[in-house]
């Protein structure tokens, strides 16, 4: 019995242990024979996905609801005891009834509209909040900037009229340049200064099409000087046109243009219209 005893620890003994590298492949050889008994139709793939989702889904608000009930739980703790010694039975009745008491005994409680933020940190997260929606695209930031409005301006937190400020002049600027773009003029335009202040003088409900037409009817046309280049290009026209060729835009200099900024966007306007 002990010879026996003997001869299976000395088996044990001998015996390789299996190297990393085999523990490895051992395991990928299981996982292949795995995946190749297993297949799936599409149904059933978008199935396995869309329960997937619902589970990280499920883990995130059930994360953010252990947050908040921590975060809370003295403030709930407080709401009871409030309510318990006022007899109330919310904690906006607890407040109102302690705002009213402590007001009648000449103490003024000023409002906190700003949810007790300062005025700068609220614009951080105000400005932080809007470049999320935008991050979204201009259907996200339409559709916010609707549901804001159809609150009001009194209605709204001032945290909620700073993101709408912040929405509403994006997407009034995008949909100018989507506008200007449709009549094959450069979004550049709305950065230019001569355009910028004479569209400021005129009535706001004008479109941006309507202040260009009246913006290029209406400003002083600068004096053109000859350009040397030009006269040497078969008789053209000394003066800026409204078009330019690509032949044409070819013949002339970074000289000319530094001369003539008005050609320089001559031709700007006409490579758009280029083949």
């Amino acid at each position: 019995m002990s010879e026996e005893k003997d001869l299976v620890l000395e088996n044990t003994e001998n015996a390789e242990e299996p190297t990393a590298e085999e523990t490895v492949e051992s395991e990928v050889s299981a996982a292949e024979e795995e995946s190749e008994t297993i297949s799936y139709t599409q149904e059933e793939l978008n199935q396995k996905v869309d329960e997937m989702v619902a589970r990280k889904i499920a883990r995130k608000e059930s994360k953010i609801r252990r947050e908040y009930e921590e975060k809370y739980a003295p403030y709930k703790e407080a709401e009871r005891v409030l309510n318990a010694g006022l007899g109330t039975s919310s904690i906006s009745e607890a407040t109102s009834n302690l705002r009213k008491f402590y007001e009648e005994k000449g103490l003024e409680i000023p409002e906190d509209q700003n949810g007790g933020y300062s005025n700068d940190a609220l614009k951080v997260l105000a400005d932080n909040e809007a470049q999320k929606i935008i991050d979204y695209g201009l259907d996200e930031v339409i559709e916010e900037v609707d549901r804001l409005a159809s609150k009001g301006a009194e209605n709204m937190t001032p945290r909620e009229r700073l993101v709408f400020a912040n929405l509403a002049g994006y997407r009034k600027s995008e949909e100018e340049k989507r506008e200007l773009a449709k009549i094959g003029v450069s979004e550049k335009t709305l950065e230019d200064e001569e355009f910028t202040d004479f569209a400021g003088k005129l009535n706001p409900s004008l479109s941006i099409k309507e202040k260009w037409e009246l913006f290029n009817k209406y400003r002083p046309q600068k004096e053109i000087e000859p350009i040397g280049s030009m006269k040497s290009s078969g008789g053209a026209d000394t003066g800026v046109k409204d078009f330019y060729t690509r032949e044409e835009a070819l013949k002339f200099t970074k000289e000319d243009f530094d001369k003539n900024p008005e050609l320089y966007k001559a031709v700007d306007n006409s490579m758009k219209h280029w083949k």
